[in-house]
């Protein structure tokens, strides 16, 4: 879950909202306020990160529905792929 939070987080700072090409996700519809926009995953769900050896996040696949959203979108899709 640590790894998976971390990856995220990298993602999220590391690409700028302003630069980056493509709109919102498709699957981004009516949201509640937004927090803070992201380039998100835009499926984060758990077997998308990859984890090394030594537990920490080494990586990102399946980056089809990268887009602008809510940085919440990724966590949402992360957590209820945990359970």
């Amino acid at each position: 879950m640590r790894a998976i939070g971390v990856g995220l987080r990298l993602l999220h700072d590391a690409l700028p909202v302003d630069e980056f090409p493509f709109g919102p996700p498709p699957w981004v519809t009516d949201s509640p306020p937004i927090d803070r926009l992201v380039v998100c995953h835009g499926d984060a769900c758990a077997p998308n990160t990859l984890i090394g050896d030594d537990g920490r996040c080494c990586g990102h696949v399946d980056l089809g529905d990268l887009g602008i959203a809510d940085r919440w979108a990724d966590i949402a899709v992360a957590m209820l792929s945990l359970s």
